[in-house]
């Protein structure tokens, strides 16, 4: 009997011996916490310095992408100059500028274009925005000049010519060739004085 008593423990022993190993197999089993990942990065990308004109829309510009982080990354960009607006969910700037950036107040706009992820981790990419006076010449739209006759010797009513719209910055007017006598003021874009001489002379008025 007491042969009986030893066999059953062996039994027994063996039996939680292999519920223990079970046991430990399971735990083995049980995958590990997740490592943080590293902090978010743009990997060396770079933005060009932009140049816009005022008044004229941009063509979109989409930044790049960022990789690593935890979680989910989330994109912003800023100061933006008045009229431009930047879609985060597409990375892309657009829009039409309405400032002219003026020196010496402001050169440029300095962009902080900035990725964070779910744990409140950064990374940031610089580059600078400037806008300008948009680049469209001058015109006199539509405006003529009727041909003159002057008398020599005889001193002339003074002729004002059209003023030019548009442009970029201040508008500076000539004239030429001025028949002898005659003098034009280009601040009052204005022909005056006395004829000297008997001639036929092609002008040409320029802004």
């Amino acid at each position: 009997m007491s042969g009986c008593v030893v066999s059953n423990k062996l039994i027994w022993n063996r039996s939680l011996s292999c519920l223990s190993m079970l046991f430990l197999a399971a735990t083995l089993m049980l995958a590990p916490e997740a490592e943080a990942q590293d902090a978010p990065s743009f990997e060396g990308a770079t933005v060009a310095n932009q140049m816009y004109e005022a008044g004229v829309a941009i063509e979109a510009l989409e930044l790049p992408a960022a990789s690593g982080g935890n979680g989910d990354l989330t994109y912003a960009l800023g100061p933006l100059p008045p009229g431009l607006e930047f879609d985060a969910a597409t990375r892309t700037l657009s829009g039409t500028p309405s400032d002219v950036v003026v020196f010496p107040e402001k050169v440029f706009y300095l962009m902080a274009y900035e990725v964070t992820d779910a744990e409140g981790a950064t990374a940031t990419l610089t580059f600078n925005i400037s806008v300008e006076e948009e680049d469209v010449a001058p015109s006199f739209d539509g405006a003529t000049v009727a041909d003159q006759m002057f008398s020599a010797g005889v001193a002339i009513e003074a002729l004002e010519l059209p003023a030019a719209s548009s442009g970029n910055g201040d508008l500076t007017y000539s004239l030429r060739p001025v028949p002898p006598g005659l003098a034009f003021d280009a601040a009052t874009r204005t022909l005056s004085g006395t004829p000297s001489e008997v001639a036929i002379s092609l002008m040409t008025y320029e802004v």
